[in-house]
């Protein structure tokens, strides 16, 4: 299930303060962001909604990727990360959950690509529930597919913007 979007910022603007760089203080976070060590604490846990104008400085600091794509999926309407309290955050469990979710997408894929293809006036209502189906198991795979290869980059010692950077240089985008 995916959370709303200024707390999973605050959650993982709060797990950055606790995983800093060697010699940055919380303290510095606030002044790069021109705010008070106060309100960095108050968006870090939801108190306060974080805008943009504070959030890029953070992110462009510190350098966390959990934060950084957090704060673009908020403010551009990007997926999230999958957050499921039933799974283990480690890069295992989001791989298992990543294949179990793409096993059962392929399936409903097969049967949305099979009810889609027919003309709509010969579209029974279960064709009409394969269809919505694929509209929403779709993007919840894709955030998976997102949380296992941000977690491998993690575990590798990548950063996944770069990478993320080299694919649009590549593709245009």
């Amino acid at each position: 299930m995916l959370e709303n979007g200024s707390n999973r910022v605050a959650k993982q603007l709060k797990n950055a303060l606790e995983h800093l760089p060697s010699g940055v203080f919380k303290k510095d976070v606030a002044k790069k962001a021109h705010v008070t060590p106060s309100a960095l604490s108050q968006y870090a846990n939801s108190t306060n909604k974080m805008g943009i104008e504070v959030a890029k400085p953070i992110v462009d600091f510190i350098g966390n990727m959990k934060l950084n794509y957090s704060v673009a999926r908020q403010n551009f309407n990007i997926l999230s990360f999958k957050d499921d309290g039933k799974v283990k955050d480690d890069l295992f469990a989001a791989t298992i959950d990543q294949q179990q979710q793409e096993k059962e997408r392929i399936e409903i894929q097969a049967a949305a690509f099979a009810s889609a293809i027919k003309p709509d006036r010969q579209k029974t209502s279960k064709d009409w529930e394969n269809i919505n189906r694929m509209n929403k198991e779709f993007p919840e795979e894709i955030s998976s597919e997102l949380t296992m290869w941000f977690s491998w980059c993690v575990y590798n010692h990548e950063d996944p913007m770069e990478l993320i950077k080299k694919v649009n240089e590549k593709i245009g985008g």
